[in-house]
């Protein structure tokens, strides 16, 4: 009969890595891609954010995390689009 002890012993422990690193594709195009996503869904997030608290107040702060919610989708939607562009282009198909 094994303990709690040696069965926890036996289990292998996982490497924590960053959070950032799991964004980390096989190659650069896709570390690109994974990244510009994740810029995307900030963005997106900010705006939702920033909508929502113009119900509190419609001047202000809201106003600029919509501006700066709606840019920073904006920005990662086309460097989304030209590493895909630059995949097609440059990236040798196996």
């Amino acid at each position: 009969m094994q303990t709690e002890e040696s069965s926890a012993a036996e289990t292998p422990v996982k490497k924590r890595t960053g959070l950032l690193k799991r964004f980390k594709g096989r190659n650069k195009y896709e570390t690109i891609e994974n990244y510009s996503i994740l810029g995307a869904v900030f963005g997106a997030l900010a705006f939702a954010g920033g909508v929502g608290l113009t119900a509190l107040n419609t001047t202000g702060m809201s106003v600029v995390i919509i501006m700066m919610g709606a840019l920073l989708s904006f920005l990662s939607s086309v460097v989304l689009v030209f590493s895909w562009l630059l995949r097609a282009m440059f990236m040798d198909e196996d």
